[in-house]
This record gives C-alpha cells, structure tokens and sequence, in this order.
C-alpha cells in the first residue's frame, strides 16, 4: 500500500502509469509527500532522486481512459512532467482552457457530458 504522508523515501510513492507502454516514476500529485532536496529540474522534464542515486521521472497523474484486452478501464496519464507544471502539456492546456472558460461555458460542457453519458 502507498504511504499518504510525507516520506523520505520516493520508493513509498513511486509506481507504473500511462496506457502503455507503463512508465515508472512519482505522479505530480506526491510531490508534496518528497523532500525539496529530492526533486531536480531538468530542461524539460522534473525528476526525483532515490537514495541509490537514480533519477525517475515525475509524470502526470490526469486520469484517462485505457483500452485493455478485459475491455475499457482507466489510470493515470503518465507522461512526464516539466517543471513547475501541475500536469503534462496536454492536460495543461486544458487545465488553463477550464480555467478560462465563462460560467455558462461551462453550464454548457456539464450539460452536453449529461446527455452523452446520461
């Protein structure tokens, strides 16, 4: 089981993600739970060093669909991450687009969701 507080250890937080092929590395959204000290900032990718020294990949931890050989199922995103971002590009640019996005808007996109997915 993952631990859910802060951890010296980014092994505690670290796992597999993306639709395939899975990448390892700590999602974005436990960066919180490692040490400053821990994190590096690459050009374009944000990584985080483990007591043997290697360096893993921070990865977005948008949840998306995934197709499986047992049908539809869902994880998380796991592309990496550059830093200072709080998701990969894509998910970025649609975390700004909802960002600006008028109240009606977004009273539109629920209501157009409602109808396709009941």
């Amino acid at each position: 089981m993952k631990l859910l507080h802060p951890t010296s250890d980014p092994y505690d937080v670290m796992g597999m993600y993306g639709p395939g092929p899975f990448r390892q590395g700590v999602l974005v959204d436990h960066l919180h739970l490692i040490p400053e000290d821990r994190i590096r900032n690459g050009q374009n990718v944000q990584w985080v060093v483990t007591d043997d020294g290697r360096a893993w990949p921070v990865l977005c931890g948008e949840i998306i669909g995934i197709v499986t050989e047992d049908g539809p199922s869902d994880g998380r995103c796991g592309i990496p991450v550059e830093p200072g971002k709080g998701a990969c590009e894509g998910h970025e640019l649609q975390h700004q687009e909802w960002a600006q996005q008028t109240e009606a808007e977004t009273i539109q996109w629920e209501r157009e969701r409602e109808l396709m997915y009941g």
